[in-house]
């Protein structure tokens, strides 16, 4: 009950804990869930990046069907939102990658589906690779959904080739 209350705190050290403390000792049929979930909705809703991130992680690591009835329709608004940090986004797909594995039929599919596949061009190559992942595990599950993922897939990675032999000739050109 004590790590609950400790997800209610404003210093990051006390949430950190009763985060930890949750995603480590707390099964998934604990009568604690709903108590967990509303503090997990209040750090999703509260827009602090730090306290997003570690709700995530919490979501990632109990990954429990309560968990995924909860949160699977939050977690896209996240991940496709234009405000949401890149850190967020990385979490948010690897978060959604979890739930999916635990809970395939809860994952809604929808209009963040072609949203989604946009993340392969982001800045940001921890988010596209995450959002890689995403992508490779639901186009297995509605492959007509992922069409488009192709070709910005192949285009993505001709960047990251043309820019790591760019980077190789300024290299040896020295």
């Amino acid at each position: 009950m004590e790590a609950v209350n400790l997800l209610s705190s404003n210093k990051y050290t006390e949430k950190q804990i009763g985060y930890l403390f949750i995603s480590v000792l707390v099964n998934s049929n604990s009568d604690l869930i709903r108590l967990i979930n509303n503090g997990i909705k209040n750090d999703l809703a509260s827009r602090n990046p730090t306290f997003m991130n570690l709700a995530l992680h919490c979501i990632a690591n109990v990954g429990s069907r309560e968990m995924a009835e909860a949160f699977a329709a939050d977690i896209p608004r996240i991940l496709v939102a234009g405000d949401t940090m890149d850190s967020v986004k990385q979490s948010a797909a690897l978060c959604l990658l979890c739930l999916n594995r635990t809970s395939p039929d809860l994952v809604p599919m929808g209009e963040w589906t072609a949203r989604v596949v946009h993340l392969l061009n982001d800045q940001h190559l921890g988010v596209v690779t995450s959002a890689t992942s995403l992508i490779t595990t639901l186009a297995q599950k509605s492959p007509d959904d992922f069409k488009t993922s192709v070709s910005l897939a192949i285009a993505r990675l001709s960047r990251v080739r043309l820019s790591w032999n760019m980077q190789l000739t300024s290299v040896c050109c020295r």
